[in-house]
């Protein structure tokens, strides 16, 4: 192996290690949220999960309504355990 194939080699492994790294500060990331978003549906915190809102989000429906709506869809599915996510690919 000459000088230039084991830099290639090297480089190549730690852009591996830095994507597996990110994947899991990215999952740990998307956890918190859902523990967050979690908590509040069950604490009955509308405000909480709105205030993580975007500006768009928060032009299109005022926190009255999405209290409204959230209080709404736990009446209809009760408390929440857990949230699974699927895309609709």
């Amino acid at each position: 192996m000459n000088f230039t194939t084991v830099r290639q080699a090297l480089f190549v492994c730690l852009l591996f290690i830095r994507a597996s790294v990110f994947a899991q500060e990215e999952k740990e990331q998307y956890d918190s949220v859902i523990n967050i978003i979690q908590h509040a549906v069950n604490a009955g915190q509308p405000e909480k999960i709105y205030g993580m809102t975007s500006e768009t989000f928060g032009s299109k429906m005022i926190a009255k309504q999405f209290a409204t709506v959230l209080k709404k869809f736990k009446v209809k599915t009760g408390e929440r355990n857990g949230f699974i996510f699927k895309n609709s690919d």
